[in-house]
């Protein structure tokens, strides 16, 4: 439910504005002492925190263990694949092409990519992961707040200026329906049962 509402007021943005003006608004909420910290936030939809989580929940459920497995290779996969069908521009592209990237405020040091925006593969892991998390956490303010770094995630990615509005709100939608379709194939499947030994 807090995915779904987050995206009926998302389209609001995308149908009222384009992502240019929409990247630009973003922009201004840029401050020097919030850098390290949204930094440290788009780790968690780095790959490498993906496979932290992965070993860690080998001791708590084998069980999600194995589905965030397989939803994260999937994922690679699914992320890669329309990165090079789109193979959009990133907004360092579009704005030096604009003449107007010397007007952006960015991190200091750090490096803006080019192409592949579309779909934020960053934002695809992130939902992806901690939905499917979700789905095996008992207490809803743990849901509540697993979603919630998933947003953090997809906004450090705008904030950044690695990808678009809609890069991240497209990636969200993506990283949910195949964390979904993952727990729905596999929470009946035989083999998954014999694998770890389930009746």
């Amino acid at each position: 439910m807090p995915c779904v509402v987050l995206w009926a007021v998302g389209i609001v943005f995308l149908c009222l504005y384009d992502k240019i003006q929409i990247q630009l608004w973003f922009n201004e909420f840029y401050a020097d002492w919030q850098n390290y910290p949204w930094l440290f936030v788009t780790f968690l939809g780095d790959t490498t925190f993906f496979i932290l989580c992965v070993i860690s929940w080998f001791f708590f459920s084998r069980r999600c263990a194995l589905y965030l497995i397989v939803v994260g290779l999937s994922i690679m996969i699914v992320s890669y694949v329309l990165k090079q069908i789109f193979d959009e521009p990133r907004p360092f592209t579009v704005f030096t092409e604009l003449g107007i990237f010397d007007a952006v405020k960015t991190v200091p040091g750090y490096e803006l990519r080019s192409w592949n925006s579309f779909p934020s593969g960053h934002t695809i892991s992130a939902f992806g992961l901690f939905c499917m998390m979700a789905f095996f956490l008992k207490s809803n303010y743990l849901k509540i707040l697993v979603m919630l770094v998933a947003v953090l995630v997809a906004y450090s990615r705008v904030y950044l200026m690695q990808h678009f509005y809609v890069d991240v709100y497209v990636g969200s939608m993506i990283g949910v329906a195949m964390a979904m379709a993952t727990y729905c194939i596999l929470d009946d499947a035989k083999w998954v049962k014999k694998l770890l030994k389930e009746k």
